[in-house]
């Protein structure tokens, strides 16, 4: 039997009309090892975020517009359906429009947060919760084994101490309230500690109680849980992240809120935090500059230029990548989140697409892109390639007087791309996301996304992004991690890298006076 066919065998005993199988693990980390991911084993989709639905004859995988070509690719069109989710569209609401009103879903209880847990309940769906991981059994995976070879990063990086950041968070808590920090993110950032436990993160693992007057640290589960069950007898309100904690809890609640205590504080990074990434981007620059001059000399296959990439890494100091490195040639590139680098040799005149990053001794993230090639450019290339870059220098010299949020910063480049594209060309994807302890940090987004509309803020850190993607010709995209500073009393963008741009493939006729200053920021080469 396959693992279709199981899982199917499984829900009809079961009693459901659908089980969920997601890319998850029980910490609810952005990046899994696929061997590891439930929903890879039973699809074949590889991409790093998006969540699959098993019914009696049909598999439907929920991606967005990032991974819409991938999945096509990884997955058997005879069992699995495509869902495309649009930049405005999340998976619940999507759910609502593919599923059955008021079906029954069987769930993975540790892999099942709060936040999907009630919104699902909420929009009608009757959830039933499982402590099986049917998918994982089938296929006889074997756990991870975590260690505990957590490292101190002095406060001369972090900004605070651990004393300093807990005690923060203890002034907004009354007597009575419990928090819950359950986000990988929240625990290292608070504590200040990095480990090498998962594949692309500095996290550690574990969760943290706060209250008022005391905190503890859990490594243990079962530690936790038991603890969780001590408390939940006296008369208290717990503070939780739903989106980061498992519904097994929920017996033991009594009382709870939704709480992102750190969403705000994260989002926000000391000087220290500041002044260090600069000089993690200063290696980083130097991994690319390294790259585009070695690849200028010589013939690469994909792969090879994958793997000279991730050296370069680790020979300019990093202890390893923020992310898979995303490398992909000619029509790959169209593939936004392009995963598998191929034995295809990289031929002169064809696009490179190399989005790629590292972090170092502070636990923090680098992140950028260039897209680049060797020989001549096509008027066509040209075009893609200045258009792109027309999106980005407009968005990154935006005057933060007028525009006051990231959702406006968004706008500005998507506006100009919808309107200048060539016909086949799309950018389907938010303009960019928050860099800290992880390369997707939390807030701010940059995006049509309402959670973009947060003011910006001094000391804000976020990528802005752009791209032109057409099937079965190939992408651009141009990506600088920028941080939000103040001069002579106004708010300004400024970029963290200063990796050079393509000279020969941007069409300088197409540029205002006022882009050609903008672009003297950056090295041509």
């Amino acid at each position: 039997m396959t693992v279709f066919s199981k899982a199917k065998k499984f829900l009809s005993e079961q009693n459901c009309d659908y089980l969920y199988v997601n890319h998850t693990n029980a910490f609810f980390s952005e990046y899994v090892d696929v061997s590891k991911s439930s929903r890879y084993l039973l699809t074949g989709f590889s991409g790093s975020m998006g969540d699959a639905i098993v019914s009696k004859d049909k598999i439907y995988l929920f991606a967005d517009s990032r991974y819409w070509e991938q999945a096509e690719l990884e997955t058997d069109p005879k069992l699995v359906e495509v869902v495309k989710i649009g930049a405005k569209l999340n998976f619940e609401e999507a759910l609502i429009l593919k599923l059955k009103q008021k079906s029954k879903i069987l769930m993975y209880q540790d892999k099942t947060s709060f936040q999907l847990y009630e919104r699902l309940s909420q929009m009608g769906f009757r959830i039933k919760l499982t402590d099986v991981d049917i998918v994982r059994e089938i296929k006889k995976t074997v756990p991870t084994v975590l260690k505990k070879d957590f490292q101190k990063i002095p406060v001369s990086l972090t900004g605070r101490s651990e004393e300093q950041k807990i005690k923060k968070l203890q002034n907004k808590l009354k007597d009575n309230e419990i928090a819950i920090i359950s986000s990988l993110e929240d625990v290292s950032y608070l504590l200040n500690l990095k480990s090498s436990n998962f594949e692309y993160s500095s996290t550690v693992f574990g969760k943290i109680i706060i209250e008022k007057s005391h905190y503890e640290f859990f490594t243990d589960e079962r530690a936790f849980e038991k603890r969780i069950k001590e408390i939940s007898k006296r008369n208290v309100t717990f503070m939780i992240d739903k989106s980061t904690l498992s519904i097994k809890y929920k017996k033991y609640f009594k009382k709870y809120e939704s709480a992102k205590f750190l969403s705000a504080l994260r989002s926000i990074k000391y000087n220290a935090e500041i002044e260090h990434l600069k000089r993690c981007f200063e290696r980083t620059d130097k991994v690319l500059n390294a790259v585009f001059k070695e690849f200028q000399k010589k013939d690469f296959k994909e792969e090879e230029l994958f793997k000279f990439t991730n050296e370069k890494f680790k020979e300019y100091g990093a202890e390893t990548n923020s992310f898979k490195t995303i490398l992909a040639s000619g029509k790959n590139s169209s593939i936004v989140h392009f995963s598998h680098p191929t034995n295809r040799k990289i031929n002169k005149g064809e696009f490179v697409l190399l989005d790629c990053g590292g972090f170092y001794e502070g636990g923090y993230a680098t992140d950028i892109t260039r897209t680049f090639l060797k020989g001549t450019p096509s008027k066509e290339q040209k075009l893609i390639y200045t258009t792109v870059l027309k999106a980005f220098l407009r968005a990154y010299n935006a005057d933060l007087s007028k525009y006051k949020t990231c959702y406006e910063i968004d706008k500005i480049a998507r506006d100009f791309l919808n309107k200048n594209a060539p016909e086949g060309f799309v950018f389907g994807h938010g303009l960019g996301h928050s860099v800290g302890r992880c390369v997707h940090d939390g807030l701010p987004t940059v995006s049509p996304s309402p959670l973009a509309k947060m003011k910006i803020k001094k000391n804000m850190v976020f990528t802005i992004e752009p791209g032109l993607y057409k099937p079965d010709w190939g992408g651009v995209r141009l990506e600088n991690t920028t941080h939000i500073t103040e001069e002579k009393g106004k708010l300004k963008i400024r970029s963290f890298s200063k990796a050079p741009f393509q000279k020969s493939l941007i069409d300088f006729s197409l540029l205002t006076n006022k882009e050609k200053q903008y672009l003297k920021e950056w090295e041509l080469i």
